[in-house]
């Protein structure tokens, strides 16, 4: 039984430190990718679509509730996610997108979905950041990454308790 303990102690620190480093190194990968984007080129669009969409998600195990306690079963989330859709122009061809930002945007807080919906209203005017490889790949705002104030955190977390 002392053996596993032993075992335990010497892994636990290593998968910390290693779960640490794995989430940094994806989010400067991320970093780095919009950065990269932030140099493509820019050509002035237009919001054709701004709401929240709900989605129901399902999840099925232990869970907690201040009311009930615990219980098992499955819960029901929903998740509300901005969808902003918009159009560009490139050389007289007409593009049509949707990523707002480097990471997915599904949240279950509707204020958030609201501020990013407020921020591009229909019919605004916005720029698109396009791939000049690939016309079709474009985001509105690239440095937009509400991940990284949860991941970066997260991963300094974990190198330290490691």
């Amino acid at each position: 039984m002392e053996k596993i303990f032993d075992v335990l102690s010497f892994l636990f620190p290593f998968a910390a430190i290693l779960m640490g480093g794995l989430v940094l190194f994806g989010q400067m990968k991320k970093s780095r990718f919009a950065a990269e984007v932030c140099l493509w080129p820019a050509v002035d669009g237009w919001i054709v679509r701004s709401e929240i969409k709900y989605v129901r998600s399902v999840h099925q195990g232990i869970h907690s509730d201040t009311e009930l306690g615990v219980s098992r079963g499955i819960k029901h989330n929903i998740l509300k996610s901005p969808v902003v859709q918009y159009q560009y122009e490139i050389d007289g061809e007409l593009f049509q997108g949707n990523n707002i930002g480097i990471s997915s945007l599904a949240s279950t807080s509707e204020k958030m979905a609201q501020k990013i919906v407020d921020k591009f209203p229909e019919k605004s005017k916005v720029k698109v950041y396009y791939n000049p490889e690939n016309f079709s790949e474009a985001f509105l705002d690239p440095k937009f990454d509400p991940a990284k104030y949860l991941f970066f955190p997260l991963s300094i977390f974990f190198i330290i308790v490691g």
